[in-house]
């Protein structure tokens, strides 16, 4: 189930659909719900809601969440991470590094060192620390471009809501605790009008439903827009924790590869002058 056909299931236990209790549940087959998948990512999140919403006996209550629910596709298909070509990008460079790199601590460096060791030793030793270095380098760099890649996959998921839960994986320690804090905080929202507030769990967004909720004010329309405001600061705060990752990165790439070059010419001008 993914939010499209959350959204097409809303539309039919809404109570300006006006259909019968058969014909809600023939147009709610799996067949007409396979009309809205789209290519949408299912979303745990989804199905719990849709469970929730079939099952419940009272129509009531069923056009009540169905009123809730109707807009969460259009809150949530707004927001996502678009890194895919900025990442792509620097994968090829930093693959690119690697190989040209590879090529010289593999083929040149043994090769100037053969010539230059009767001559320069003390260069001889600044070639075996280059080549230390750059194991060093490639594997913390390598560290950090799986944590980016982890860190938007994960995001990205967050920010789709397609988890019914927040989870305690490894993958998830890997982002700061103020979004995971974040992502909890939707999971409590969006299960309101189901599960009402949580005695455990205490914030401005929840207090303000429930004292909308006793004074009889209809939630759906305040519901949705608690929503999209908190998915849009969420989405700040997960693209300036990314941007800061990728800065890092594209930083010290920079400098590894003029400290690179910087130390690969070395043996080419000290070869020229023994020449």
């Amino acid at each position: 189930m993914n939010w499209n056909q959350l959204g097409y299931l809303c539309r039919l236990f809404s109570p300006l659909s006006n259909l019968t209790p058969a014909q809600k549940k023939q147009l709610s087959s799996a067949e007409h719900l396979r009309v809205y998948k789209a290519g949408q990512h299912s979303s745990q999140l989804a199905t719990k809601l849709s469970a929730q919403l079939i099952d419940n006996r009272c129509e009531h209550e069923q056009q009540r969440l169905a009123l809730c629910y109707e807009q969460l596709p259009n809150a949530i298909s707004t927001n996502g991470f678009k890194y895919g070509s900025r990442l792509s990008y620097l994968v090829f460079i930093f693959t690119a590094f690697i190989i040209i790199s590879l090529i010289y601590q593999v083929f040149v460096i043994p090769s100037f060192s053969a010539v230059l060791s009767d001559y320069h030793a003390q260069l001889n030793n600044s070639l075996s620390d280059v080549a230390q270095f750059w194991y060093i380098f490639v594997s913390l760099q390598g560290m950090l471009l799986s944590l980016i890649l982890l860190s938007v996959i994960r995001l990205s998921q967050i920010g789709n809501l397609l988890k019914a839960e927040p989870s305690s994986s490894c993958i998830d320690f890997i982002i700061p605790k103020k979004i995971r804090q974040q992502h909890s905080e939707l999971i409590v929202i969006l299960e309101f009008p189901v599960n009402g507030a949580s005695e455990s769990i205490s914030f401005p967004e929840v207090e303000h439903l429930q004292s909308c909720q006793l004074h009889g004010l209809d939630i759906s329309k305040e519901f949705v827009l608690l929503i999209k405001q908190k998915l849009a600061v969420f989405n700040q705060d997960a693209k300036r924790y990314l941007n800061k990752l990728i800065t890092i990165f594209t930083i010290t790439l920079v400098i590894a590869i003029a400290l690179f070059l910087k130390e690969a010419y070395r043996p080419i001008f000290a070869l020229g002058e023994i020449i």
